[in-house]
Formats: structure tokens, sequence, C-alpha cells
């Protein structure tokens, strides 16, 4: 073999189009000529616009808040994949967005080209599947998590050590080098995935302590039916899996200080989601050990040390701050941006059938832009914080539409 090394990899990306959309994920799986793993890559990536389908990446612009943009880790990337062949299922898609990226920081690699598992896998077996889960499966290599870059380029790696091993290839493309090397500086650390999904908080309090951050008072007026319903929002994702992780605390801070709600509005909302858990609890008439067991942790993770007292009455009624229907009057102006759980169509659809003008873009006679997340970096969300249009997220925009109507 001519090369020593290679380099599996994978993009996740916003689309499929490498001119326009970018990465948001890389993942490197390194093995030499004897197939040897030698090391790994990984990092998500901040491509400061819409992350496009996070139904099928599982990456939300919240994961990528503090995730580096691609200049930022271009140099630690590049020395990775330097001087080794490389690797990639459906390899087309891959080293467009490679060169496309790359090009942006006047970079240029003197040969772009290297191995596709998809193409080894027809040589040897010309009836195999063409996906790379399948190809796995085919193979009989353990699936990953299919569209996790990480996953992906180590599964691309296992094909290609099987077909290699088992089957050899006339041949193997040069190794990856540069043209000009005169990288940027970096500047930010990488990010994985792990570092978002992990170092959990179970300690009561531990929430308590970083809402303790946010100030004593603020005036909100009649923006706190919106500011308590995104925050309720985004409460309810944060508890769904009953763990508050650190990062995802330091997202319920930084939502409340984004909207100005004071150390005494979070209290309330707390409070408000604990009552409402208790009310849903109750309303067959018994709570049962399960029940109780679950409602314990919220208020532990919550820092609310009263909950028995939420379950001697039943609620009557929800206490979660209700949403004023002339939050959003007749005739305001909304927009929609980024992939949500209805298409456009059918959002703007309601929209109009709830007497709102539906606007095709930001401008600053636009009241609402519609996300289907607040952190979202698309061009229509960075023009709406310029001009100050409020910006709520699809559910938020679904209650309030509820709201007008009850």
């Amino acid at each position: 073999m001519k090369s020593k090394t290679f380099v599996a990899f994978d993009f996740e990306t916003t689309g499929l189009n490498a001119s326009k959309d970018r990465i948001i994920e890389i993942g490197c799986v390194k093995f030499d000529s004897r197939f040897t793993e030698l090391e790994r890559f990984e990092t998500l990536i901040n491509p400061k616009r819409d992350v496009g389908r996070t139904d099928i990446h599982g990456i939300t612009p919240s994961h990528l808040r503090n995730a580096p943009e691609f200049g930022d880790i271009v140099q630690e990337f590049c020395e990775f994949i330097k001087g080794s062949t490389l690797i990639a299922h459906n390899k087309s898609f891959d080293l467009r967005f490679l060169q496309s990226e790359l090009a942006r920081y006047g970079l240029a690699i003197a040969e772009l080209d290297g191995l596709c598992t998809m193409e080894l896998i027809q040589s040897a077996y010309p009836n195999s599947p063409r996906r790379l889960g399948q190809c796995c499966e085919f193979l009989g290599i353990a699936v990953e998590n299919t569209h996790q870059a990480l996953s992906d380029a180590y599964m691309s790696a296992q094909i290609a050590i099987h077909v290699l091993k088992n089957f050899g290839y006339p041949a193997i493309p040069n190794a990856i080098d540069f043209v000009k090397s005169e990288f940027p500086a970096q500047r930010k650390s990488v990010l994985v995935r792990s570092d978002t999904e992990t170092d959990s908080e179970k300690t009561s309090g531990f929430i308590e302590k970083l809402i303790t951050q946010l100030p004593s008072s603020t005036s909100l007026g009649g923006r706190f039916t919106i500011a308590s319903a995104e925050y309720l929002n985004l409460l309810d994702q944060v508890l769904e899996d009953r763990l508050i992780e650190t990062q995802e605390a330091e997202e319920l801070k930084d939502l409340a200080l984004s909207f100005g709600l004071s150390l005494e509005n979070v209290q309330i909302l707390h409070s408000s989601y604990l009552f409402n858990l208790c009310n849903l609890a109750l309303a067959d008439g018994e709570v049962t050990a399960n029940e109780e067991a679950d409602i314990a942790l919220v208020s532990s993770l919550l820092g609310i040390a009263e909950w028995r007292e939420f379950l001697k009455t039943k609620i009557s009624s929800s206490v979660a701050p209700q949403t004023d229907p002339s939050m959003i009057p007749d005739g305001a102006t909304v927009c929609f941006t980024g992939t949500m759980s209805q298409s456009r169509e059918v959002l703007e659809d309601l929209a109009r059938e709830n007497g709102l003008q539906v606007l095709p873009g930001v401008t600053k006679k636009l009241d609402f832009l519609v996300v289907a997340d607040p952190y979202t970096e698309s061009s229509k969300a960075r023009q709406a914080r310029k001009y100050g249009t409020s910006i709520i997220s699809e559910n938020v925009f679904r209650e309030l539409l509820k709201a007008r109507t009850d």
C-alpha cells in the first residue's frame, strides 16, 4: 500500500449543497496499513446559520452555542488528516464540503481524492446495499449511532478495513497534502456531543445556585407572558430525562437573562411547573409510588423542598402563567424560519387562519419571528435580534394561538 495511514471521516451538515450549507460536526478515525486504530478526532462546529434537519442529525442550535467555528479548529483538523489517505462513505459528498470549507480560509488540497466505502463494498460484493448502516449489517459490523459523525466515520473505517484486508484494492489515492498551510490560529477548543450531554448534576440546589445569579427584580410588563412561556418550554425539554446537565442549567440561566426574567420570576415558574406536575398526578384521585418518586426527583432538581405541601390539595387548574391572547393581536406580522414539526406552509396557513399577516422575511415591521430553537443562528434570526423583534419558538407560538381561542 502506498499510504501508511488512513483517515475515515464523516461530516454532519446543515443541508446537501456544499456551496451554501455548512459542516456542523466532524468525526475522524485514523488507522494504519496493519489496520490498527491510531487515534480519533471529533468536534461540533458552529455554522453561524440555521442547523437544518435536526430530526436527521439530532443537533440543535443549543448544542452548538459554545462550539468552535470551522476556522477555530481548521489547523488541528488539517494536521490530523495530513499525510493520510482519506476514506468516506459516498466520498463525493464529504469531499465537496471539505473543499468548500477549506476554500473559505484560502486553503487548498493538492489532490482531493480518497477511497469511497460505498464503491469499495460494491466492488467486493456487487449486490450489497448502499446505505452505511445497511452495509455494516451486510458485513456483520456493529451498527453505531448513524448520523453522528464519529460513529459514521468508525463504521466507514470498519467497512474499508474489511474490504482491504480481504480483497485488496488496485489503486490507493495519494495521501492528503495542502497547497497552502498558513492556517488561522486556533481560537477555540473542540466540543463533542458528549460534552453537551454528560457532566450530569442531580444534587438538590444545583439549579437553584445557578439562578441566584439572576437579577433580583426586573420590569417586563406584557413581555412576561412570552418570556415565561419560552422558559417553561425549555424547562420541560430539560427535565424530560429527569436530569439537569451542566450545560442545560446554563442554558436555562442564559435564556432567563436574555428575556429579562428575575430570580423571583424564575422561582415562581419553577413552583408553577411543580404544581402542574402534582396536579397531573392527582388527576385520577390517587398518587402512585412511582408518581411520588418522580415528583420528589423533580423537586430536588429544582431545589424546592415543600413538594409534599403541593400534593395535599388538588389544584383546580394549571397555575403556570397563562398566555395572554393580546400578546399576538389581530393583524400582527409573523415570519417563520428553520425546520419545525410541520412544514412552513402549514404553519403559515395556521397563522392566517388566526388573523395574522405572514411576511416572507424579517423587516423592522415584523412583530414575531417563529423558530424551531430560540438559539438558532439563521440569517433571519440574526436580523430579528438586530431589530429587537420578538423571537419565539414554534411551541410557544402554538400556545399563544391556542390562548386566543380559549
